[in-house]
């Protein structure tokens, strides 16, 4: 733990925070204020398509604008962005809108990310890296698990303001940043001498199959789900509380993680969460009330957390 300069970390834990704190808002509400301009299932899953699509897309620009330009300068035109189209949202009128809004900001959001992440490496000897990439995961999963919660509540007091006041912390993720310290590229490293581990491909396939897995569960769960969650009583404000209880295991995770804890780590256990995560949403379509859905989102938590580390 004192390898890790906390106040320079802990600016990256901020803005990391701040991100995924408006992007949760933004996303509870999403689906709600879709079914407000005559969204069906396959409407919002369309949405999530173009979010996912737009979020793919803007990763592998973000990537090549993280190796060649100012990562100070990426981290603070794409929070920007996020809050401009967080402030447009709320004010489309029509579903066709809504899919630019929603893949605007999918693209805004994704070149956020490896500038930040980037930028945590070149400013971070390698004895910090660990502890500081934990530091990142505990923050941005905490955002996720507030945002919802506050979310959820104001959906209720008046539709769009989530998605409004989502703009609010979008901008403090690139004030947070600019904080940093220099962002410019490093030179690049010359690649690790001798050959790979043996078996390290086949986990990093493992690795990739796992996570879009559980990110598959997760979208079915976060973006086609409230539509059916409707008929059986699950408001904006129990959505919120569901997505708030998935991301405190999943930040208990990255926290017990970062404290020291092995089994965090455990490939098998990140297998054994999936199928239990997997085998809970099945349920999903037998729900009759609200409660029956907390050990679900609960075990996509920890299906997150464990696959994610």
């Amino acid at each position: 733990m004192d390898r890790v300069r906390w106040k320079h970390t802990g600016r990256f834990f901020l803005s990391a925070f701040s991100l995924d704190f408006s992007t949760a808002m933004y996303l509870v509400a999403l689906p709600y204020f879709a079914i407000s301009l005559g969204a069906a299932s396959l409407e919002l899953g369309l949405l999530g398509t173009a979010r996912g699509l737009s979020f793919i897309l803007g990763s592998l620009l973000g990537a090549v604008l993280a190796d060649t330009c100012s990562r100070r300068a990426i981290t603070w035109v794409s929070s920007l962005g996020a809050a401009v189209m967080c402030l447009l949202t709320a004010r489309v009128g029509s579903l066709g809108q809504l899919y630019v809004a929603v893949a605007g900001l999918g693209m805004a959001v994704s070149i956020f990310w490896p500038a930040l992440l980037a930028w945590l490496g070149d400013s971070h000897a390698a004895a910090e890296l660990g502890r500081a990439t934990g530091t990142i995961n505990v923050g941005w999963s905490t955002g996720a698990l507030l945002g919802p919660l506050l979310a959820g509540w104001l959906f209720q007091v008046a539709g769009p303001l989530p998605i409004v006041l989502a703009a609010l912390p979008a901008m403090l993720a690139g004030a947070s940043a600019r904080r940093i310290g220099p962002g410019k590229p490093s030179r690049p490293r010359p690649a690790a001498p001798g050959p790979a581990p043996p078996g390290s491909r086949s986990r990093l396939i493992a690795a990739w199959i796992g996570n879009g897995s559980t990110c598959c569960l997760v979208g079915l769960m976060t973006g086609i789900f409230p539509k059916l969650g409707t008929q059986i009583g699950v408001t904006a404000l129990v959505f919120g509380l569901l997505l708030g209880a998935m991301g405190l295991m999943r930040t208990a995770v990255f926290g017990t993680a970062l404290l020291g804890a092995v089994w965090p780590r455990n490939w098998q256990g990140s297998v054994l969460a999936q199928l239990l995560a997997a085998a809970l949403v099945a349920t999903v379509c037998l729900a009759s009330g609200p409660w029956w859905l907390l050990p679900v989102f609960v075990s996509l938590g920890l299906s997150m957390g464990m696959t994610y580390y």
